[in-house]
């Protein structure tokens, strides 16, 4: 996964410029990272003590995608620990 980053700017100076050739620049960079489409969410991301006793539901959304070669791998099993945080005033 590539993709090609573009930028520049310019300088408009309000005295006149003895050299006015350098005074603009532009940059061409790339980005670089896996392709990896698998991310588990959730909403709401944070739950009050009154909404957990109330039960309030939370939805989760998991995207897996197998990318690799191997056609014998049927079965996937995702698992996830949840955190259970406590704050005390």
């Amino acid at each position: 996964m590539q993709t090609t980053l573009n930028s520049g700017g310019s300088a408009i100076p309000a005295q006149p410029d003895q050299t006015p050739a350098n005074n603009s620049n532009s940059l061409k960079g790339f980005t670089f990272g896996s392709f990896d489409p698998n991310d588990k969410l959730v909403y709401p991301e944070i739950l009050s003590p009154a909404e957990v006793l109330a039960g309030t539901l939370v939805t989760y959304t998991i995207r897996f995608q197998n990318t690799g070669e191997r056609v014998s791998s049927f079965r996937v099993i995702s698992a996830n620990a949840l955190v259970i945080a406590s704050s005390r005033v």
